[in-house]
């Protein structure tokens, strides 16, 4: 791993009063599942068949009311005041799980208890995503443009901000907060991107909110699975840095073995049961691991047992996420708040 000499170096002598908590989620005692097979390449043609699975009426009516208890990679402030100036909290976390190579994202869960705070400094080279999956996060822009205070945000639970440029404090309003946390570099590895000298600049877009209660729900497969695109879904010139999404499946699913051709898929595993195929390995997965597959390679999820799959995904550059979306299924849903505790076919982005 000599090729992440410098960029560990520096990240591990600049994450501020942030320590690994646990117990951590250790991949290898269970498994995970979503329901997809093959759809046509964009620009293609669908069948009729093909649409009335799109939008065929989910199951499910609310936003997931469970997380895990803990996940592979997750940290813990331990001040009222941490500072992640190197903006990874681990610099493994910019490598892949289980493969060890040079990802273009890292996707993690930070663990906040009132009052504490979470500084994430300026970089243009970055772009950050944050969920929250508990409590009430305020949001300080620390960026924005001269002259200007706007107030802060607050995310309450399954509310999700885009920072392009990063630039942000974090403060949990109120009990323990968790987030996710997804850093990432549109244009090289997230490795790359933090060996290089940071540039700092005013905020020129400002700051998004938006809701996962407030997403339309895509269903295929006749409603046994939901996808909800927050950010993402249509198509740019270039395509957006990451599209966000919140999936979910009933079991028993199955996804054939399939690949990205220019986007890494990016995953933060909150309920499953089964394993990861990957490059023709298995590997088992049990809820609570940070997963980045690379374009071009291979993957595909086999259940175990009836266990549902949910999982917060990222697309990097955004793309894939568009084939989810057929003719609106449903209207937003109410969100409850989250709390800790046979094979199907349907549609897979390429």
């Amino acid at each position: 791993m000599g090729w992440l000499a410098c960029a560990h170096a520096l990240v591990a002598a600049s994450a501020i009063g942030c320590q690994p908590s646990g117990p951590a989620a250790t991949p290898g005692a269970a498994h995970f599942e979503i329901p997809f097979s093959h759809e046509p390449e964009l620009g293609t043609s669908s069948t009729p068949e093909s649409d009335a699975a799109a939008s065929a009426t989910p199951t499910r009516a609310a936003l997931p009311p469970k997380l895990p208890k803990a996940f592979t990679r997750q940290q813990t402030c331990e001040r009222e005041n941490c500072s992640l100036t190197g903006w990874l909290p681990d610099p493994s976390y910019a490598e892949s799980p289980f493969e060890g190579v040079p990802a273009q994202a890292a996707i993690w869960v930070h663990v906040l208890r009132a009052p504490a705070k979470l500084n994430l400094p300026a970089n243009t080279a970055l772009e950050l995503a944050v969920v929250c999956l508990s409590g009430e996060i305020a949001v300080k822009d620390t960026i924005g443009a001269a002259g200007t205070a706007p107030a802060p945000a607050l995310l309450k639970p399954w509310m999700a901000l885009r920072a392009a440029g990063a630039g942000v404090e974090l403060e949990c309003a109120r009990d323990e907060c968790r987030a996710m946390l997804a850093l990432l570099a549109p244009n090289s590895t997230l490795a790359s991107a933090l060996a290089t000298t940071p540039a700092s600049a005013p905020r020129t877009l400002p700051l998004e909110v938006k809701s996962f209660g407030d997403a339309l729900v895509a269903a295929p497969n006749r409603g046994t699975y939901q996808a909800r695109v927050l950010f993402g879904g249509t198509r740019t010139s270039p395509p957006l840095p990451f599209s966000l999404s919140l999936l979910e499946a009933d079991a028993p699913v199955l996804i054939a073995p399939h690949s990205h051709a220019g986007s890494w898929e990016n995953l933060l595993v909150l309920e499953g049961h089964g394993d990861l195929e990957l490059r023709g390995r298995s590997y088992p997965i049990e809820g609570g691991e940070s997963l980045h597959i690379a374009p071009r390679v291979r993957h595909g999820y086999v259940a175990r047992g009836q266990t549902r799959f949910v999982a917060l995904q990222l697309y990097t550059p955004a793309g894939p996420e568009q084939l989810f979306l057929g003719p609106p299924a449903a209207s937003p849903a109410a969100l409850p708040a989250a709390t800790s505790a046979g094979a199907s076919a349907a549609q897979v982005p390429r």
